[in-house]
């Protein structure tokens, strides 16, 4: 996957999850909260490799 790739993938999930959150159980909104973390990080780092 490249950062686009997942950039999209994290928007999903934050949509997602806007759009779900009512119905979701905390542990699952918790879940997906850990995914977008993660993604962001991977995001962040790839995004500072890039840029040396």
């Amino acid at each position: 996957m490249n950062i686009f790739e997942l950039r999209m993938l994290r928007a999903a999930l934050k949509q997602g999850l806007r759009d779900s959150s009512e119905w979701l159980t905390q542990t699952e909104i918790d879940s997906i909260l850990d995914q977008i973390i993660k993604l962001t990080k991977i995001i962040d780092e790839l995004e500072g490799k890039n840029r040396h």
